[in-house]
């Protein structure tokens, strides 16, 4: 599980073990399903860090995920890609991230645009930045039907 790696004690410095003990019974809530048991785990793990541990932010987003929060995830991905310094748990964050903003256009008519773009402010570094997904054509050529033989 790729995502269980980006939970791994180097990943976020180890050595204490409450916080890898909390990360990894989180880590075994999730796998199991239990969204809102991961949630409180990654949160005590988090508390323990001073609230500066990626992968557990990198947990939150995955629970919340789970449990269909859009905006709880875009949020606790970002804040994943702030405290993460390893490759594997950074890309899981933008994947993270990246679905969260997907779901928050499709759920919400209101973010939606007659051409096809759905617009999102990215949270980070520069608040006038926003990203846009061109869905319309994307749709278009995946619902046409297949002329391959």
């Amino acid at each position: 599980m790729v995502f269980a790696s980006a939970l791994a004690p180097r990943a976020w410095g180890g050595g204490d073990e409450l916080v890898e003990d909390a990360i990894k019974r989180g880590t075994a809530a999730l796998a199991a399903g239990d969204y809102r048991q991961a949630i409180k785990l990654f949160e005590v793990a988090n508390k323990s860090q001073h609230k500066a541990c990626g992968p557990c932010y990198l947990g939150l987003a995955s629970a919340y995920e789970g449990l269909h929060d859009a905006e709880q995830q875009a949020e606790n991905a970002n804040k994943a890609l702030q405290y993460l310094s390893d490759a594997l748990g950074k890309a899981k964050a933008h994947e993270l991230k990246g679905e969260a903003f997907l779901a928050l256009g499709t759920l919400d008519p209101r973010k939606r645009k007659k051409d096809g773009v759905i617009r999102h402010r990215v949270v980070g570094t520069n608040p006038r930045a926003s990203v846009a997904f061109r869905l319309k054509p994307i749709l278009q050529t995946l619902l046409q039907p297949s002329t391959r033989g």
